[in-house]
């Protein structure tokens, strides 16, 4: 082809007008605006996209494992998800076994919630190097979360020493802010108490609060599992 050609045009497929509007919650600032696509046939799942500079946005409460995009409600495809944000994990307690859980104060981190078990050593005579099994875990500070005081949190927290109730870090929440444990849930039953933070100049105050488990912590995929 001589520098004087021109380049034979390439033939846009053709999209039939079936339009589909997405809806992208998350942190993106405009996120909560909607877009639409057009496909090249009615098959919700072809995922071939008509609009020049569309973007997608990622669902913040995905099944766990998967990412989500959605198209009127309905999933048109999806990707594996190598990680998570820390946002959105909730410290929840319930009072009754069979109530429901509700949060108890925002938290600013979490502990080890699987800490490593102490290490029991069998090493014998005949053995060239140390041998170990796994023994107990033990949780000699048990599980301390980090929240900001206030005299409501601290009260809050102080309500409930001296008891026995269920408690849970959920992972994950909808797009409204709500927990759901979408990522993950870490239950057990136990005592909890309250702490204030030593603290020095221009600083935020802080509180903590422990919690002692008198059960196995358990895990589980979801809140509903």
């Amino acid at each position: 082809m001589s520098e004087f050609e021109e380049e034979p045009e390439i033939e846009e497929p053709e999209l039939s007008p079936v339009p589909h509007t997405w809806i992208g919650p998350g942190t993106n600032p405009n996120a909560n605006r909607w877009y639409e696509y057009y496909e090249a046939d009615d098959d919700p799942n072809s995922g071939t996209l008509g609009i020049e500079g569309f973007y997608l946005t990622m669902d913040t409460s995905p099944v766990p494992g998967k990412t989500y995009y959605y198209a009127e409600g309905v999933s048109v495809m999806s990707e594996t998800a190598n990680a998570y944000s820390t946002y959105q994990t909730y410290l929840m307690y319930r009072t009754t076994s069979s109530g429901s859980y509700a949060k108890l104060i925002d938290i600013k981190d979490y502990p080890d919630m699987v800490p490593s078990p102490n290490m029991i050593d069998v090493t014998t005579l005949s053995d060239g190097m140390e041998k170990q099994i796994p023994g107990i875990i033990r949780l000699s500070d048990g599980y301390q979360f980090t929240a900001n005081y206030t005299a409501t949190n601290y009260q809050t927290v102080k309500n409930l020493e001296g008891h026995q109730y269920d408690y849970a870090l959920y992972l994950g929440g909808t797009t409204s802010g709500e927990p759901d444990g979408s990522q993950g849930v870490f239950k057990w039953t136990g005592d909890v108490r309250a702490g204030f933070t030593g603290k020095g100049v221009d600083d935020a105050r802080d509180m903590t609060v422990t919690c002692t488990p008198s059960t196995d912590v358990t895990w589980s995929a979801s809140a509903g599992t």
